[in-house]
């Protein structure tokens, strides 16, 4: 179950899909550097400071917006289409959609060429992975734990 755990932790896929050099590489190095944890401000400070960072550099952000689609011309995204009918022009659209429905969804197939639309369609959807933490008042075991 650990070994299944930290595959999903670490590769985002099945543990017997997880190469097992790999595997013991990452353990190793989290065992040595006792370096596993979040960020200060906890997993979203990194989305956030890639936000900030952006908006101090002059981007604009639209976090909540729902798109219909990416609107793509010869030389590359030149904005979204809404899925109210609006358009929005933009040199540049990062997409979180994921790559498949980035590629065949939003953007369309028919912008890019068959060796890279082959190997999009040859990619597998990976695991996710999640924990919960609950803090308690009170120990409820004693005396065990993990020791590295």
């Amino acid at each position: 179950a650990l070994f299944g755990f930290l595959s999903g932790l670490y590769f985002v896929i099945r543990d017997d899909e997880t190469p097992v050099g790999e595997w013991v590489r990452c353990s190793r190095e989290m065992a040595v550097n006792k370096s596993t944890g979040y960020p200060i401000g906890g997993t979203g400070a990194i989305p956030q400071a890639y936000v900030r960072i952006l908006e101090e550099h002059g981007g604009r952000i639209h976090r909540t917006t729902p798109i219909r689609r990416s609107a793509v011309g010869d030389r590359g995204a030149k904005g979204v289409e809404l899925r109210n009918g609006a358009f929005r022009a933009s040199d540049i659209v990062i997409s979180n959609a994921g790559l498949k429905p980035t590629v065949f969804s939003l953007v369309g197939r028919e912008h890019y060429g068959k060796e890279f639309l082959d190997k999009v369609d040859g990619y597998e959807y990976s695991f996710c992975c999640g924990a919960v933490k609950i803090a308690l008042d009170e120990p409820i075991i004693e005396g065990r734990g993990m020791v590295l």
